[in-house]
């Protein structure tokens, strides 16, 4: 008899910048430039960009929601500003746009929300985040979700190559960043900027940058080849269930379950191993799609999918989890792949809104580090996306400010 455990994603907090659910009953939480739903969560100051915050609610009935956001530092830490010092507007503003779920076996209410809009409009650069809490009180916190917002006062230059050091070639990728910023109040540029890197917004790999170089006290230049340095990685594991009549690559069969309807998946495999292979991915994020419905925000269904791993026997030590930009990449127990004797396999099930997902399986020691490579290899010709973001706080600021930004994928020259 196949046993699986159903497991819900709550996310913990994280110094991160990733979106934090409190809530059981706020699921698919969405922060993304507006027309774009796949971008990362990024506008510029003074301009007409705004981000749209998608999220469903298992809830019987409307709640009463509302936001406020906090300023952060680079490390994602509050700097405890006061609201007016970053944004104009109320300190507090109601979410007024919802949608009840339509013909689906999983009811649920859709929230979404545009900002900036008429009631908050930013005049700071910087780390941010949403609150969204219940009854206008912010001690009834639901989730937060994380944002960047950039004024573009430096010249970023990004380059991405195999590793000069021979022992790297084959599993790592380099990077050669040159830093020109335009800041007239600069007096110590060594201590005031900060650069940061991240390899597909994944926050488990998240770095700041080591500079290697000032150059004429203007030019920041980080191009140690022994340190800047990343793992390839693998390209990224999916399954798609926009559409429950149709068997797509990796989905074995179909059922309904009582509740919801349930779907498994072909076993996964052990990487570490296995030669590079090219495969078209979304470098770890997902997007929400249902091909029978019309509004895929309150038509698309919620499915209970189930995830195996086959493994002769357990490890010795060591957990694994499955993560991703769907359950904004947290190793927790929510994650965590439990080893199922009779199947001979980790396995887990997950409540997922039907859709298109990317994955990892990833490798947590008995010291908690986490190490990707473990279950998926890694490869110098793995495609990826990095995002770079320069931070300035001069000595006079209460605040760093967040100067640069640029992404950057692998594959381009």
């Amino acid at each position: 008899m196949f046993r699986y455990h159903i497991l819900f994603i709550v996310c913990l907090i994280s110094s991160s910048g990733i979106t934090q659910v409190l809530d059981k009953q706020i699921r698919t939480v969405q922060i993304f430039k507006q027309g774009w739903e796949t971008s990362p969560p990024v506008i510029f100051l003074g301009t007409n960009d705004k981000l749209v915050l998608k999220f469903d609610d298992f809830s019987d009935q409307v709640r009463d929601l509302w936001y406020s956001f906090e300023h952060c530092n680079h490390e994602w830490q509050t700097d405890e500003l006061p609201y007016t010092e970053f944004y104009e507007g109320y300190e507090t503003n109601p979410i007024s746009k919802y949608t009840f779920s339509s013909r689906t076996v999983v009811n649920y209410i859709h929230y979404e929300l545009t900002f900036p809009n008429e009631n908050c409009k930013f005049k700071a650069s910087g780390n941010y985040r949403i609150k969204v809490f219940e009854a206008n009180n912010p001690e009834k916190l639901l989730f937060t979700a994380s944002f960047y917002v950039v004024e573009p006062l430096a010249s970023v230059e990004i380059q991405l190559l195999q590793p000069e050091i021979p022992r790297y070639m084959k599993r790592y990728q380099q990077y050669k960043i040159k830093v020109l910023p335009n800041c007239p109040d600069a007096y110590d540029l060594r201590n005031e900027i900060n650069t940061v890197i991240i390899q597909n917004l994944n926050p488990h790999t998240q770095k700041k940058c080591y500079l290697s170089e000032l150059r004429n006290n203007r030019l920041l230049v980080y191009d140690d080849p022994d340190s800047n340095l990343f793992q390839g990685l693998n390209e990224f594991r999916y399954f798609d269930t926009k559409n429950f009549k149709v068997l797509t690559p990796r989905i074995q069969s179909v059922n309904y379950l009582n509740q919801f309807y349930e779907i498994f998946l072909t076993p996964d495999e052990w990487r570490h191993r296995s030669r590079y292979s090219r495969e078209m991915d979304m470098n770890g994020r997902y997007i929400i799609a249902n091909q029978q419905g019309i509004d895929k925000d309150r038509d698309a269904d919620y499915v209970m999918v189930h995830f195996q791993m086959p493994t002769k026997e357990p490890l010795m030590e060591g957990e694994l989890y499955l993560v991703g930009a769907f359950n904004n990449w947290e190793c927790n127990s929510e994650s965590q792949m439990r080893y199922d004797i009779e199947k001979k396999a980790y396995v887990l099930s997950l409540l997922l809104k039907q859709g298109y997902y990317n994955y990892y399986i990833a490798y947590r020691n008995s010291l908690g580090q986490i190490d990707f490579s473990y279950t998926e290899g890694s490869h110098f010709e793995t495609e990826n996306d990095y995002y770079t973001f320069v931070y300035y706080q001069s000595s006079t600021s209460r605040y760093e400010r967040l100067i640069g930004y640029v992404m950057i994928n692998s594959l381009q020259k």
